[in-house]
């Protein structure tokens, strides 16, 4: 048995300190504890490692099966890479201090703004605990490419989640989630939600998230950016973002088997982005998005309800929706939709439309449709449509009256065409009409 302790400006490396009654390793400021391996300390009331004044560096130790692991009561220390495990309570940290956390299990409590990295794959087998519980802002979670394994989830969506940035309980944002979450590099698989982050200015790339009872990734919060993300199998929707969210490079697929439930691939709040984002084989729509957003280059196939939604004053341009079940293109006033491709919606004996439009003073411009239900499909007046084509569908256009439409014309067929000449034209040279081909 040893207890180490030292006085201001000195150092404790490589030394061990085991089954002592109180702390272990003991150090007030100024001082360097690198290397030291500290057990099964504190059985009456004591830590692995204390720290009690500042300027300390406490760096790649091993602090394991104390009362308290690492303990950390003054400010302005530097705390990097120790090995911090099975203690009763594994970190006591006072604020003011640099924190690069090696995670080596769960479930954690992060309360201070912090640097988190992965030791290896964490599992936790506990169904009434979160994984990971962050309780500040600005903290960073590095996954190092493993994953964070639950017990499975339950229908019970308040608990049992990956990872969860939570509510203030005290202060003058009491009431207020945290902010300024990042999360990447990883996978989160079986809980009810992956990665729940409902505050404000949060980023989360390249996380898989699978296998969950509810969301994929819940991100309600303002301005989250969510890019190079994987959702699948979750039992609800995929990926959930925000007011003001940016989606890209994402692809969520099979996403919403417990019927009854919100089931979507992506969605996400009035004034955002999604960009070249794939939906696959999901319950109800593939992508979504509410009022002023933007959506880009995204390809919806095969979701049981409709490929893509927009909300109003929306934008949808170059996307692909193929064989959804209803609509391939869903929207309903003061948007444009220009240059995406709709083909076999309506499939697998549904009823749908490659773009249907139920509201006015929408442009549709330069879209086309084929094998569809009904190409182009417009229920209420004072839209704008140029520039379509349509074939083969069982309705090339259904357009109420009182819309604004370039001539529709059914183009000729041409001769067989070997050379520089030939050709029979479309039919017209109207720039903003409308073709059947």
């Amino acid at each position: 048995m040893l207890k180490v302790k030292c006085r201001c400006g000195t150092g404790i490396s490589g030394c061990s300190a085991t089954g002592n009654t109180g702390d272990g390793t003991q150090a007030h400021g100024d001082t360097q504890i690198t290397g030291n391996t500290c057990d099964n300390n504190g059985t009456g009331d004591g830590a692995g490692i204390h720290v009690t004044g500042s300027g300390n560096r406490i760096e790649s130790n091993s602090s394991t099966d104390n009362e308290r692991g690492l303990d950390v009561d003054g400010d302005d220390n530097y705390v990097a890479d120790n090995t911090v495990r099975g203690n009763t309570d594994n970190y006591d940290i006072a604020s003011g201090n640099q924190l690069n956390i090696l995670l080596c299990e769960v479930p954690e409590n992060i309360d201070w703004p912090a640097s988190v990295k992965f030791a290896g794959t964490l599992i936790c087998t506990s169904t009434t605990t979160n994984g990971i519980t962050v309780n500040a802002d600005n903290v960073t979670i590095d996954m190092a490419g493993h994953a964070l394994t639950g017990p499975g989830g339950g229908l019970d969506v308040s608990i049992n989640k990956g990872i969860y940035q939570a509510i203030r309980t005290t202060g003058p944002l009491m009431g207020w989630y945290y902010i300024n979450l990042r999360v990447h590099n990883g996978k989160v698989d079986q809980w009810t939600t992956g990665v729940d982050a409902p505050g404000d200015n949060n980023q989360l790339d390249h996380i898989q998230a699978a296998r969950n009872s509810a969301y994929g990734i819940h991100a309600n919060g303002h301005g989250t950016l969510i890019s190079g993300c994987l959702a699948y199998d979750n039992e609800r929707t995929g990926i959930t973002a925000g007011i003001g969210a940016t989606v890209s490079r994402c692809t969520s697929s099979n996403n919403g088997t417990n019927s009854g439930f919100e089931a979507r691939g992506i969605h996400a709040g009035p004034g955002s982005t999604i960009s070249d984002c794939s939906a696959y084989d999901n319950g109800e729509d593939g992508i979504s998005a509410l009022e002023g957003s933007t959506i880009s280059d995204c390809a919806a196939y095969q979701n049981t309800d409709t490929g893509i939604v927009i909300g109003n004053g929306s934008t949808i341009s170059g996307c692909t929706a193929y064989q959804n079940t209803d609509d391939g293109i869903w929207a309903h006033d003061d948007s444009t939709i220009t240059g995406n491709t709709c083909d076999s919606n309506g499939y697998n004996a549904g009823d749908g439309a490659g773009i249907y439009v139920l509201g006015t003073d929408n442009r549709i411009d330069s879209n086309n449709t084929t094998d569809n239900d009904c190409g182009i499909d417009v229920n209420e007046e004072g839209n704008l449509i140029i520039r379509n084509s349509a074939a083969g569908n069982g309705t090339n256009y259904d357009i109420v009256a009182d819309n604004k439409v370039g001539e529709i014309i059914s183009a000729p067929n041409s001769l067989a065409i070997s050379g520089s000449t030939g050709g029979a034209g479309v039919g017209t040279t109207n720039p903003w009409a409308n073709f059947s081909f």
